[in-house]
């Protein structure tokens, strides 16, 4: 590693075929390295697996039986606070819950129906809404852009736009 690395910061590095050659057949030897100590790791990882069992031994079946006893909801508290107790009453407690999370609930629908709290547009400024905005707008907008902001419909962003400079006549008439 430390020659490898003494290679790369050499100043003769990039010019000289010797220590490019040197650094290929170092990188070689320590990818088999990696892969021999990977190989290590792994199978330092199982020893504990094959000294107590294969795969579908006594050991693999007391891990799944300790990780389900570890994952067993045996007792729940309700609302009021109090433990519920019981595999049916621990059921019944999670099937009201999630029964009353899902019904309708018209508080929450009342509080959906906002659309009387808005100002209402009145006939002038609803149709302004619907003109189509003049070149001198559309020149303005273009150019109080960001240049970087998210592309628009084209792919293009902004900056494209400003850049065309000169060229904005003929790009609207594209357009």
């Amino acid at each position: 590693m430390a020659k490898l690395n003494g290679i790369q910061r050499s100043r003769a590095y990039p010019y000289s075929h010797f220590l490019n050659n040197l650094e290929e057949q170092l990188q070689m030897e320590l990818d088999e390295v990696s892969r021999l100590e990977e190989i290590k790791w792994f199978q330092k990882a199982r020893t504990e697996w094959i000294a107590k069992g294969d795969r579908n031994t006594r050991y693999y079946h007391i891990k799944t039986k300790i990780r389900r006893r570890n994952n067993r909801v045996l007792t729940l508290q309700d609302n009021n606070g109090n433990w519920v107790v019981g595999e049916n009453d621990v059921k019944n407690l999670v099937v009201s819950y999630f029964k009353s999370l899902f019904q309708e609930d018209r508080i929450a629908e009342e509080m959906l129906m906002t659309w009387n709290l808005f100002p209402r547009i009145d006939q002038s400024r609803s149709a302004d809404l619907g003109r189509i905005p003049s070149d001198v707008e559309i020149y303005d907008t273009i150019k109080s852009m960001g240049p970087f902001k998210a592309p628009g419909i084209d792919g293009f962003p902004p900056i494209f736009s400003k850049e065309i400079g000169n060229w904005w006549e003929l790009m609207y008439a594209i357009l």
